[in-house]
């Protein structure tokens, strides 16, 4: 059995309702801090919870699969296939500012410039116009 967390963006808690099977599963993400950039989880090891919100039309988007059994998960929030994708590569990005206003937009919140790195690996893209100190 699995344990998953799952993660809201931007909320300190939030309460959702979706039906699976005919049968009602509530989802209730505790935890974040809005103002600390810290998004709400909701961590089960139930596999029809697990299954109700993955079926959930707002999975994928504005709910994500974060970890699986303490493993990061990558490629907004859906478990990543084997199969090797192409590097999306985004001119626009010139700066770190131009990096976090990005991510901003995948729904994700960047707290350190070292962070950016990773989530470019998540996210499988590159930013060749950006031409970074540490990239020597």
């Amino acid at each position: 059995m699995s344990i998953k967390t799952y993660e809201i963006a931007g909320k300190d808690e939030c309460r959702l309702r979706t039906v699976f099977c005919g049968v009602a599963v509530n989802m209730e993400f505790k935890g974040g801090d809005y103002a600390n950039r810290k998004n709400a989880t909701l961590r089960t090891s139930n596999p029809f919870v697990q299954d109700a919100i993955e079926s959930d039309p707002r999975f994928g988007s504005v709910i994500r699969l974060t970890l699986v059994d303490g493993e990061r998960v990558g490629q907004k929030g859906k478990a990543a296939k084997p199969s090797v994708q192409k590097v999306k590569e985004v001119k626009s990005v010139k700066n770190v500012n131009d990096a976090i206003a990005y991510f901003a937009r995948e729904g994700e919140t960047v707290d350190s410039e070292a962070q950016i790195e990773a989530l470019m690996e998540k996210h499988n893209v590159a930013f060749p116009a950006w031409k970074r100190a540490s990239a020597k």
